[in-house]
């Protein structure tokens, strides 16, 4: 073999062995930076092949995540460079957001695969309306999904959603509703694009609700429109406890009996 052959060969293992062994310090610099302020990875260990740290939030009512990623070369057929995560792996704590995703970025689109989450409703629900207030509400978020495309966005509410997904939400309760029984619904969203559908649905308890609605991203503005139709039984013991609560119900539909009935248009 010839000299030049030969350091070009020792080159190249040299950059492969690099390569297989980055540390995962590399990674964390790209995260941080995706993340934008929202949340650091910290205390990271391992590869970017390979390795685990520690998410805080700059949202300080959010709970730390310990996440563990492996690189998935499965998705490179697909087109896409990407991770198994499980988060929180080993925990059995019911205020932890705990799980396992494939999370693959490709060209024009992020996908996530196989999504298997859970976490308290007391700190998912209000992400989605701050109002709301943090431990206001009661009983566990669980989330799962075979295959659902992000078109990338400046913004998270301007990414356009493909694909389905189904949110549980079991031992449903709020301080709304004053210690009633618990509930357990069931929320199903088929995206295609610009457009989401969903579909509520009740499986028990004694507050049984039920509607659909869509979530329309708009053309020109940084927010989703969003519209519900349903309706909402309330138990009679409910209804003479509720004082107030009546006049927000008011703002999101009216009373027949004991029935709400939603007619609910707004933004997200």
């Amino acid at each position: 073999m010839k000299a030049r052959s030969l350091i070009l060969l020792i080159i190249a293992a040299m950059l492969i062995g690099a390569i297989a062994t980055c540390p995962a310090i590399f990674l964390r610099g790209t995260i941080n930076a995706n993340l934008a302020g929202t949340a650091q990875l910290e205390n990271v260990e391992g590869s970017i092949w390979q390795g685990a740290g520690l998410l805080v939030f700059s949202n300080k009512q959010l709970p730390q995540m310990a996440v563990d990623w492996r690189f998935t070369p499965s998705l490179l057929a697909s087109g896409l460079f990407g991770y198994a995560l499980k988060i929180n792996k080993n925990s059995t704590n019911a205020n932890d957001i705990a799980g396992e995703l494939i999370i693959g970025h490709g060209l024009r689109e992020l996908q996530v695969r196989d999504a298997t989450l859970r976490a308290p409703a007391a700190t998912i629900l209000p992400l989605l309306n701050p109002s709301l207030g943090f431990g206001v509400f009661t009983g566990q978020i669980a989330f799962r999904s075979k295959v659902v495309a992000i078109t990338p966005s400046p913004t998270l509410a301007a990414a356009k959603v493909t694909g389905r997904a189904t949110l549980n939400w079991r031992s449903a309760n709020s301080f709304f509703l004053l210690g009633s029984a618990a509930n357990e619904y069931v929320l199903d969203f088929d995206g295609n694009g610009a457009q989401t559908a969903f579909t509520l649905k009740t499986l028990s308890g004694p507050m049984t609700a039920e509607g659909q609605g869509t979530r329309v991203l708009a053309q020109m503005a940084p927010y989703n429109t969003v519209q519900f139709s349903g309706r909402a039984k309330l138990p009679q013991a409910l209804l003479s406890r509720m004082g107030n609560l009546q006049s927000w119900l008011g703002q999101i539909g009216r009373m027949e009996g004991d029935q709400l009935v939603i007619n609910w248009n707004g933004r997200l």
